[in-house]
């Protein structure tokens, strides 16, 4: 390593390779995020009262530790489109270990363990190109295609894949592309009523 600031051509290529996997990850999981809204995970996610694109909060705690967007976080995705190189998908939420994670929203449920970053996640799809993803938990609690509805427990937060301690890292996704969760929750930044 250098200690000046700069990257060595060996830290270049490992930053190259991460984005290359980086990029990798998130075109199987907008494939199966499309490949779910075109099943009939999303029409039963909509007969059921999902795919408003509103949701509520996915654990008790309401403190965003990292936001979407640029980050200078250096276990975040690289992106050549922020100054600081990096981008962050989601927002992590910030809790104690092994908190409940629910469902903000009514949809089909989707179980993967272990295989990207996300270490192990739940896709939910809500219907009308609406999925919500948690990722990096430490249990699921529903099982692979399962209906959940708003507030279900899904599972518990953890530490598992790309992660610096335990949180929940928290993603609203469009028609697969990745959106600021932060609009589309309900009182976002406000502490829980009561």
């Amino acid at each position: 390593p250098r200690f000046d600031g700069q990257q060595s051509p060996n830290e270049n290529r490992g930053a190259s390779a991460q984005a290359r996997e980086f990029d990798r990850q998130q075109y199987v999981i907008a494939a199966q995020i499309y490949a779910l809204d075109q099943s009939t995970d999303a029409t039963q996610a909509i007969f059921a009262g999902g795919g408003s694109g509103r949701f509520g909060w996915p654990e008790q705690y309401r403190t965003i530790s990292q936001p979407f967007g640029c980050t200078s976080v250096r276990l975040a995705p690289t992106s050549s489109s922020c100054t600081s190189g990096h981008f962050h998908t989601g927002d992590d939420i910030a809790g104690p270990d092994q908190t409940e994670v629910f469902a903000a929203d009514t949809g089909v449920a989707r179980v993967f363990h272990g295989s990207t970053g996300y270490g192990n996640y739940v896709i939910v799809t809500h219907g009308n190109g609406w999925a919500t993803l948690y990722g990096h938990l430490h249990d699921v609690a529903v099982k692979d295609g399962d209906m959940v509805q708003r507030g279900d427990l899904l599972a518990h937060e953890g530490t598992t894949g790309n992660s610096t301690g335990p949180h929940l890292h928290f993603e609203v996704r469009k028609d697969g592309g990745y959106l600021d969760p932060c609009p589309f929750l309900e009182d976002c930044g406000k502490p829980p009523a009561g």
